[in-house]
C-alpha cells in the first residue's frame, strides 16, 4: 500500500441466505490511509446512509495519525473537533473556552466565579434577571455608554454616585467643567 491509499475492513449484512453481490457497496467500514512509511495513517470510520444498493459511504469520524479526533470532518484542526450541532445530558466541565460566533445559553447559567473582558462585543438578556456580585463591595467598571431602560425602578441600594468622578463626595456627586454641569427638565408640555 502506498501514501494515500487505503485499505480496511468493510462490514456487509445480507437477508438469510444471501450473497455478496457485485457492484453493491458495504454498510460500514473502518479504513486505514497510509499517510507515511512504516504504516503510518489516518483511521477513517465510515456509514452509509441510504438503503440504496451502491451509495457510497461518508466518513463519520477521522482519527488522523497526529492524534487529533474530527466528528463529520476529515480534517480537525484540534484534538476534538465536531462538526455540527452537540447534544449531551449530565455535567460538562470546561477548563477554557473560546467561543468565535454566537453562544446561546437556555436556562441557568452559573459562575462560581466568573470573569469577563469584552473587547468590542454584546451581551444581550431578553429576559430575566442579572446579578454582578454578591457583596456591595464588588467593583464593576463599564466603559462606553451604560443604558438602563424598562418599566420597573431603577436604584441603587447603597454606596455613592459619581458622574464625571470616581470618587464622589456625597451619595450623588457630579463634576463636570463649563458652564451647565446639571440639568433637569421636564418633557411634560402641559
Amino acid at each position: 500500500v502506498s501514501d494515500g491509499e487505503e485499505i480496511g475492513l468493510a462490514l456487509t449484512a445480507w437477508a438469510s441466505g444471501g450473497s455478496l453481490t457485485t457492484g453493491y457497496t458495504p454498510g460500514a467500514a473502518i479504513v486505514h490511509e497510509r499517510t507515511g512509511g512504516n504504516s503510518k495513517g489516518h483511521l477513517h470510520f465510515r456509514v452509509k446512509g441510504s438503503t440504496i444498493g451502491n451509495a457510497a459511504l461518508t466518513t463519520a469520524m477521522t482519527i488522523l495519525d497526529n492524534g487529533k479526533v474530527g466528528i463529520g470532518t476529515t480534517a480537525p484542526p484540534q484534538l476534538l473537533t465536531i462538526a455540527g450541532n452537540i447534544s449531551a445530558s449530565g455535567d460538562l466541565n470546561i477548563t477554557d473556552i473560546t467561543a468565535s460566533g454566537d453562544v446561546t445559553v437556555e436556562g441557568i447559567l452559573t459562575a462560581r466565579e466568573f470573569h469577563t473582558e469584552f473587547v468590542s462585543a454584546s451581551v444581550i438578556y431578553e429576559s430575566g434577571s442579572t446579578k454582578f456580585g454578591d457583596t456591595s463591595d464588588d467593583i464593576h467598571s463599564f466603559s462606553g455608554s451604560l443604558r438602563v431602560t424598562g418599566s420597573g425602578d431603577h436604584y441603587f441600594t447603597d454606596g455613592d454616585v459619581g458622574i464625571g468622578t470616581i470618587n464622589p463626595l456625597e451619595h450623588l456627586s457630579i463634576e463636570g467643567t463649563g458652564e451647565q454641569v446639571l440639568s433637569i427638565y421636564s418633557t411634560d408640555t402641559g
